[in-house]
């Protein structure tokens, strides 16, 4: 990331609203506003351009996905409890952490 540019941040569903507030004004953000699953292309290029990638347990984050990671891809930052959706090894490989929301559904 170049010195004085915010994080580039995907968001692959809606949030809740406060949360996505904040992000919009941290970061540069990149919501789904209509709250649909992503296509495969739109996934493809939100792991292409993302800094941060915040995925839910509903996106399948697999190693064919994350083949088309940019190389500022460094954080994948899901929203739910558990990364079973997620390729651990793929991002691991590639130098990406990935993180959760434990505890978030009690």
């Amino acid at each position: 990331m170049r010195p004085g540019r915010k994080l580039k941040v995907v968001v692959t569903r809606r949030l809740p609203r406060e949360i996505e507030a904040r992000m919009m004004e941290l970061f540069d953000t990149r919501l789904n506003e209509d709250d649909r699953p992503l296509e495969r292309e739109a996934m493809e290029r939100a792991v292409a351009e993302a800094d941060v990638l915040v995925p839910t347990v509903t996106d399948t984050i697999d190693g064919a996905l994350l083949a088309h990671a940019g190389p500022d891809l460094k954080l994948i930052a899901s929203f739910g409890t558990g990364v079973d959706h997620i390729d651990l090894a793929a991002a691991q490989e590639r130098g990406i952490l990935v993180t959760n929301t434990p505890g978030v559904l009690t």
